[in-house]
């Protein structure tokens, strides 16, 4: 089950295009080491692109960072670097679909924080 919920999220982004992803901003950590990066990925026609965020080693490109969050109907979303060792993602509102509070590198020797303000009144739906 736990893989299941693992593969959701993936296929969620292949039916929205998933190759059709555009880098938004990219930040270099106060020590150079890493880049976060943060993307729209192409939904269908009428529907709400999904916004995420990405953290890779320096100049890595979209498809070998890691996914650290992922969100629609995300209103005027930025990222920070606050320290070498934490970001902020920060937003108005958003419909979260996922969101990791930390990174490792793939070596095992670093961590990343990453704190979310995304509002205090979250994703509402909208009547029908």
């Amino acid at each position: 089950m736990k893989r299941l919920l693992l593969v959701l999220p993936l296929l969620a982004l292949a039916a929205c295009g998933e190759g059709d992803v555009t880098e938004l901003s990219r930040q270099t950590s106060p020590d150079g080491a890493w880049d976060v990066i943060m993307a729209r990925v192409q939904a269908t026609k009428g529907k709400d692109s999904p916004t995420m965020v990405l953290i890779g080693a320096k100049g890595v490109g979209n498809g070998k960072a890691a996914r650290v969050f992922l969100a629609d109907h995300v209103t005027a979303p930025e990222v920070a670097w606050d320290s070498e060792k934490q970001i902020t993602i920060r937003c108005e509102k958003a419909r979260v679909w996922n969101y990791h509070n930390f990174f490792n590198a793939p070596n095992g020797n670093v961590a990343v924080a990453i704190k979310l303000a995304c509002g205090t009144e979250g994703w509402v739906a909208e009547a029908r």
